[in-house]
C-alpha cells in the first residue's frame, strides 16, 4: 500500500521504502470493519487473516536481544506489543 501511495509525508510509503512491516492488529475493529462486511457482500472472497498478522508479530520481537516500546494511548495496539514481549520477558524500555 506505501509503494502505490508514494508519498514523502505518509508513514506507510517510508515503511515501505525501507522494508518495514507494518500490522494493524485492530484492523476490523469499529467501522472498518462494517465497510469490509459490506464490501464482501457485494464481491464475496475478501480475506484478510488477522491471525496471521498477530503471530507475525509475535514472532519478531522473539529475537531481537532487547524491545523497546513507545506506546501512545491504549486498547488493542497496547496489548498485543505487550502481550508479545511478555513471551520473552518484557521491554528492556517502555515509554507509554
Amino acid at each position: 500500500m506505501g509503494l502505490k501511495i508514494n508519498n514523502k509525508e505518509c508513514i506507510l510509503s517510508w515503511a515501505a521504502w525501507n522494508d518495514v512491516p507494518v500490522t494493524v492488529p485492530a484492523f476490523t475493529d469499529g467501522f472498518i470493519g462494517e465497510i469490509l462486511y459490506e464490501y464482501n457482500k457485494q464481491h464475496p472472497g475478501l480475506i484478510i487473516d488477522c491471525v496471521r498478522d498477530v503471530f507475525e508479530f509475535t514472532k519478531s520481537v522473539q529475537w531481537p536481544k532487547r524491545t523497546a516500546a513507545l506506546i501512545l494511548g491504549a486498547g488493542v495496539v497496547k496489548h498485543h506489543i505487550m502481550n508479545a514481549n511478555l513471551k520473552r520477558n518484557g521491554v528492556e524500555y517502555a515509554v507509554s
